[in-house]
């Protein structure tokens, strides 16, 4: 079971799951570890930016818009977040690997009009492991 902070991040709430919600990644009281980063295009690629320049270790990217699209707008976002994870030595976590010693996580909750379910199921697993 994962015993570390969790912080989530949610500019539009003072509360997430019972926890305390930070404004910003730059609000945070310590550079977490991983960023859960759970939000949608553009924004996630400002995210991940984000998390290289504040020296997250690793992000993971739950996201949709990019390449999967096959739209030359979606495809160019994905190299925009690829380059910038490349930047900060993210590669391995861009493919989904767990980073097993991280012990801080930040979590990047979806918009209002995303999927609440899906980011309480995610929440809810963090709280199992």
């Amino acid at each position: 079971k994962f015993s570390g902070p969790i912080y989530p991040i949610n500019p539009g709430r003072p509360e997430e799951q019972g926890l305390k919600a930070f404004k910003d990644l730059g609000s945070l009281p310590e550079v977490p570890d991983l960023a859960l980063v759970v939000i949608p295009g553009d924004a996630a690629v400002t995210a991940v930016k984000d998390c290289a320049a504040r020296g997250v270790k690793a992000a993971i990217c739950i996201t949709s818009g990019f390449g999967e699209t096959g739209d030359p707008e979606g495809v160019a976002k994905q190299a925009d977040m690829v380059a910038a994870a490349r930047a900060a030595a993210y590669a391995a976590a861009m493919r989904a690997h767990f980073a097993a010693g991280a012990t801080h996580v930040a979590i990047q909750p979806v918009h209002a009009d995303g999927d609440i379910a899906a980011r309480d199921r995610i929440l809810a697993a963090l709280a199992d492991t």
